[in-house]
């Protein structure tokens, strides 16, 4: 897991190094050194603000720090991200500021939700594997990847929003499933 080291002294955030995210990845480590004044916060939040080169438009995400870490936010279509933190009420830092390299998926969708049809089918074939009936190869969900896996190639890509609503599904079956049994 890359790591991006930051302190903070004076209300002041720099980075240590010369760090460089490259967009598209959403495993850097955020490592945040605080001086004595944060230490009565068990709360922080790292903000990052960057400007999303299509658009124009300024964007920013909020992340938990838990202990002295946090995980950046996937970022694309950036050419550098600020990050800062903000605790009670109200103590900031600076921003300290982190180029980003672009990443081959910038500047495209990652994919497209697939038209209705094609969705329906996803449904009715998840349905199938779940009760057995399906004759083809064993095939899985693999949420870290939102994809229909044959356990080494995604098959098929899925939106988080189709996961959830797959995961959605699944409690309903299986929440009636416990009914029919009682």
């Amino acid at each position: 897991m890359p790591r991006v080291d930051v302190t903070v002294e004076n209300k002041i955030a720099s980075t240590t190094g010369t760090p460089e995210i490259v967009c598209g990845n959403n495993d850097y480590a955020f490592v945040f050194t605080f001086d004595s004044e944060w230490s009565m916060f068990t709360e922080k939040t790292a903000r990052f603000v960057w400007c999303d080169l299509r658009s124009g438009k300024i964007m920013h995400k909020d992340v938990l720090v838990t202990g002295d870490v946090c995980l950046a936010p996937a970022l694309y279509d950036t050419a550098a991200v600020a990050v800062g933190v903000y605790a009670g009420n109200i103590h900031t830092t600076t921003p300290a500021r982190i180029p980003c390299a672009r990443c081959i998926t910038d500047g495209e969708p990652l994919h497209e939700d697939p038209d209705p049809d094609i969705y329906e089918q996803l449904l009715q074939y998840l349905e199938e594997l779940a009760a057995g009936s399906s004759g083809s190869e064993p095939v899985f969900v693999r949420r870290k990847m939102y994809g229909l896996t044959d356990g080494t190639h995604v098959i098929f890509p899925i939106t988080r929003a189709m996961q959830l609503n797959i995961q959605e599904q699944e409690l309903r079956r299986l929440e009636n499933q416990s009914e029919e049994e009682r």
